[in-house]
């Protein structure tokens, strides 16, 4: 099922394979990219419902850094993140393990999936740092750790009607997350409008302000000049 977290992943890139310009270029590497993506999500994210969601403000140069502790071994550590601006890969990612020791990295990207075993009980840290001089940036962040009671519960296991019950809670699952991602999606285009709004609004005052004073002084000059010739 593709989620709409996937869909808030996808780009409108062309596909042409010939030469192409360097524009073109980056673009079709932006498609591989999400197909590579799309194949990481099939083969490692199936039946992934975050346990932990969160949308922030990353502002430029700035760092976010969260913290996870894991009780059991083995657990799965599984999550995702993207940013609002798909055009932009300011963002560095990384986990690193109890011992401070990077075990995932990604650098100058605008999403990421990640997927591991945890072979340690600590706490597991994950950092982000926006590479931007000036623009900020809004993340969603969604980690789930611990095991699925898919891998524990087989289909040989269940009657017809216990199989069916659990493909709905599976449905009910999907659903729920593609309403959340959905949501915060909106809500982050919603802030994307509004910042741009004010932007232009902020622009229009100055304008403005700019051609009133532009305008007060040629009326000034004018005067000024009518005044010297009545004198002379």
């Amino acid at each position: 099922m593709k989620l709409a977290f996937i869909l808030a992943f996808a780009f409108a890139f062309a596909q042409d394979k010939r030469r192409v310009p360097q524009e073109e270029s980056v673009e079709i590497n932006a498609e591989d990219e999400r197909s590579q993506l799309m194949k990481e999500w099939d083969e490692h994210m199936v039946g992934f419902v975050p346990s932990d969601m969160v949308t922030f403000e990353l502002p430029a140069r700035g760092e976010e850094i969260f913290f996870e502790t894991i009780d059991v071994i083995p657990s799965k550590i599984r999550g995702a993140w993207f940013i609002t601006s798909k055009e932009s890969r300011d963002i560095e990612f990384s986990i690193m393990n109890p011992n401070m020791k990077v075990i995932f990295e990604k650098k100058k990207k605008s999403e990421a999936l990640f997927y591991f075993d945890a072979e340690q009980v600590g706490i597991y840290t994950f950092k982000f740092k926006n590479t931007k001089v000036i623009q900020k940036h809004v993340v969603t962040f969604a980690l789930n750790c611990g095991n699925s009671t898919d891998e524990v519960l087989k289909t040989e296991h269940l009657t017809p009607l216990e199989k069916q019950l659990v493909d709905i809670q599976k449905e009910i699952k999907d659903f729920q997350v593609d309403n959340q991602f959905a949501q915060l999606r909106q809500e982050s285009h919603y802030r994307t409008m509004a910042d741009s709004n004010r932007n232009v609004f902020i622009f229009s005052i100055l304008e403005s302000l700019g051609v009133i004073a532009v305008s007060a002084w040629q009326a000034y000059y004018i005067k000024k000049l009518l005044d010297n010739r009545r004198i002379l």
